[in-house]
């Protein structure tokens, strides 16, 4: 079941496109065979982080409504959680 919120437009660094709403059903990404290039920006002995103008091609298979969608997408943005979790964000091709 989905609550529809409405868009924050006046809020600072938005970058969603389309009206947001809750969701608590399944969700499966699967990522293509990629390589990625980019430029380091900074690297210690456990982690790093670089630029790449290569982005990272998925496909979102979710239910909405009842239906099972397959939607191509592009993953834009990830985050750790701790525990072992992490939040994904993915740009939908619809």
């Amino acid at each position: 079941m989905t609550e529809r919120q409405p868009r924050p437009d006046s809020a600072p660094g938005e970058r969603r496109q389309g009206e947001r709403r809750t969701a608590r059903s399944a969700v499966r990404v699967t990522l293509d065979a990629t390589t990625l290039a980019g430029s380091l920006e900074n690297v210690s002995e456990t982690d790093l982080l670089f630029a790449t103008r290569d982005g990272l091609r998925v496909e979102v298979e979710l239910e909405e409504d009842g239906e099972l969608q397959r939607v191509p997408g592009r993953l834009v943005r990830g985050e750790a959680l701790g525990g072992g979790a992490f939040r994904w964000a993915v740009e939908l091709e619809r």
